[in-house]
């Protein structure tokens, strides 16, 4: 008989072989359907072996056929969903693998009801996979310990299998978020309120704004000039102003504000600390400055976005 390459590496196994002796071998199947390793399981309590040099990422090993599927970190827990229930339960041979096995299945059927059922400490980071695959998921009832399992459930003297079932049948979906993008009728665009302005005709009271232009054109001068007429609640361009706290984020060219900040008292002849009661700030120097005197300052390299 010809043996394949997985099977070849179990027989040519020596260290590990006194330890894998009476063990239970569970295949650990790739997308495929080929073997992709093999995780041996000890007698009693012990810890499980995974074939040396055999990857276990993306390798799941399913029980049963139909109805709902119950994705599970270790092969007792995915034993005892499938006997308490009849329905498929994929072990995922570890919570690093869960997410992968999520993602196969939901690729396999769009439709299909996947279930994940964490260990107790995961239930977090298992609402986070449900949202991303449109999972439900199944947590263990309140004072198990961390690491406790539905195979645990069902040991335990108050588990068995109706118990399981029920708490398998309580599985919930998490709330959907909102869509980022909403589609609007005719009534819902009646109902949305009116446009205000910050700068009037130039940067809208709510919403999104771009400041474009070439490089070394001014554009921060510019944003200078902006931020600090909103502080100050000072027409802008002969464009009138609805006065608000400003932030400036200095993301690029920090030491740069320097200058600008001095250039900017130069020319309005008072301190930038008192240029507006309402105490622009930059995120990492003095507040905003204004410098209107520089010939690359045109409007034309404003243009507004609103978007909602």
């Amino acid at each position: 008989m010809e043996l394949t390459p997985i099977y070849k590496r179990v027989i040519g196994l020596d260290v590990h072989q006194a330890q894998i002796t009476a063990c239970v071998a569970v295949p650990a199947y790739a997308p495929d359907g080929e073997i992709q390793s093999l995780q041996f399981i000890p007698p009693g309590i012990g810890k499980k072996l995974n074939l040396p040099g055999a990857s276990m990422a993306g390798a799941s090993f399913t029980l049963g056929t139909d109805g709902p599927v119950y994705l599970c970190e270790g092969i007792g827990a995915a034993w005892s969903a499938w006997q308490a229930t009849g329905h498929r339960a994929v072990c995922c041979f570890g919570w690093g693998n869960v997410g992968k096995i999520a993602a196969q299945q939901r690729q396999q059927d769009q439709a299909a009801r996947l279930v994940i059922c964490p260990d107790v400490g995961k239930e977090s980071a298992a609402l986070e996979l449900a949202v991303l695959h449109q999972c439900a998921v199944v947590t263990m009832p309140e004072g198990w310990p961390d690491n406790s399992d539905l195979n645990d459930l069902f040991c335990s003297p108050d588990g068995g299998f109706d118990v399981v079932a029920a708490l398998l049948e309580a599985a919930t979906e998490p709330p959907k978020p909102e869509p980022r993008y909403k589609l609007l009728n005719r009534d819902d665009l009646a109902a949305l309120p009116d446009l205000t302005w910050r700068v009037r005709g130039v940067l809208p009271g709510v919403g999104l704004a771009g400041l474009y232009g070439p490089s070394a054109s001014g554009k921060s001068f510019l944003a200078f000039d902006l931020g600090t007429a909103i502080a100050d609640g000072e027409p802008w361009f002969g464009c009138r102003t609805e006065v608000a706290p400003v932030v400036y984020a200095a993301l690029e060219g920090e030491a740069g504000f320097k200058l600008r900040a001095k250039a900017w008292e130069t020319h309005n002849a008072r301190t930038l600390t008192a240029a507006s009661g309402a105490a622009p700030k930059v995120k990492t120097g003095p507040m905003v400055t204004r410098i209107r005197s520089s010939w690359r300052l045109r409007r034309w390299a404003w243009m507004p976005m609103v978007t909602r």
